[in-house]
């Protein structure tokens, strides 16, 4: 669960990143010897923290939640990352205090690739891609790896 939250008022901490992928954040929180801590991490920051079930996360296996705003599909266009819990860590079960993070994406990116089969150069001035008939409007991603739950368009 979320006890204890060292950052005391339940918000999620931004944390940057370097060029070779280590984090950091500031102000940096001190780590009680009598304590064990969860980490988990997901970006964007602005989507929603909740538990397996799409309530608001207390406890247990935390989650995303992503949704669909079909009026305007080209904001929705986010690479969702999120990175397994570390549940129940103490300053002395980690490497000098350091949690490592490793991220998957668990959604799905579209492009559009063109091939020019000619000798000729072409210039593309626009593109259009038109999606139909989404199957989704929300998806709960547990951060754990397990099934996923989904609600219809």
């Amino acid at each position: 669960n979320l006890e204890p939250n060292v950052f005391g008022d339940n918000v999620p901490q931004e944390v940057t990143c370097d060029q070779d992928g280590y984090g950091s954040y500031s102000p940096l929180q001190g780590w009680s010897s009598s304590k064990k801590y969860a980490f988990f991490a997901y970006y964007p920051i602005y989507i929603d923290i909740v538990d397996k079930n799409g309530n608001p996360y207390s406890s247990g296996t935390p989650a995303v939640k992503y949704s669909l705003n079909a009026a305007d599909l080209k904001s929705n266009m986010v690479d969702v990352m999120v990175s397994e819990p570390h549940k129940g860590l103490n300053y002395n079960s980690v490497n000098g205090g350091n949690v490592q993070l490793t991220f998957s994406h668990p959604l799905s990116a579209l492009g559009i690739k063109v091939t020019n089969s000619t000798s000729a150069t072409i210039t593309i001035t626009s593109a259009t891609l038109e999606l139909s008939e989404i199957k989704y409007s929300d998806i709960i991603i547990p951060l754990d790896g397990t099934a996923v739950k989904t609600t219809a368009a």
